[in-house]
């Protein structure tokens, strides 16, 4: 089966959502080029790139940033833990201590903000990626075209 029959999927349409602001768009449609409005595809690719490239860098600091308030709430939680008493009257155990930290809403919903933004970051390393394929295909078309007037 060929790819391009998928070009119309829900799979290219990218929804980020970065502190209050939502990025939707469709990657499919961002990255086509037509060579009638090549100097203009030219002309707006570097702005495009710069914009993609910037938000992806900006939510893995996020997930970064998250990632270390997960630990805090890990290390909290298991401090609280510790100090609880099982129905034999005996301290948690560490396996004890360890579900109750990873069943814990608070670790929960941490783990969930990681994965949410860790995917956001992905998504847009793909979008930056093909950006990149774009400007090389940008390259070679306007070469070709040189070529081809002289």
């Amino acid at each position: 089966m060929r790819l391009s029959k998928y070009r119309k999927s829900d799979i290219n349409q990218v929804i980020i959502n970065y502190r209050g602001k939502t990025f939707n768009f469709n990657i499919y449609s961002e990255c086509s080029i037509t060579e009638a409005g090549l100097e203009a595809e030219i002309k707006g690719q570097p702005s495009r790139y710069a914009l993609l490239f910037t938000l992806h860098k900006k939510i893995l600091a996020d997930f970064e940033r998250l990632k270390a308030t997960r630990k805090r709430v890990y290390g909290r939680l298991l401090h609280v833990a510790k100090a609880k008493v099982g129905a034999s009257g005996r301290p948690y155990t560490d396996e004890q201590s360890k579900a109750y930290v990873e069943s814990h809403k608070k670790y929960l919903k941490a783990t969930e903000d990681c994965l949410k933004t860790r995917e956001d970051s992905d998504v847009l390393l793909g979008c930056v990626r093909a950006f990149e394929q774009r400007k090389d295909l940008l390259q070679t078309l306007a070469s070709n075209l040189r070529k081809e007037r002289i």
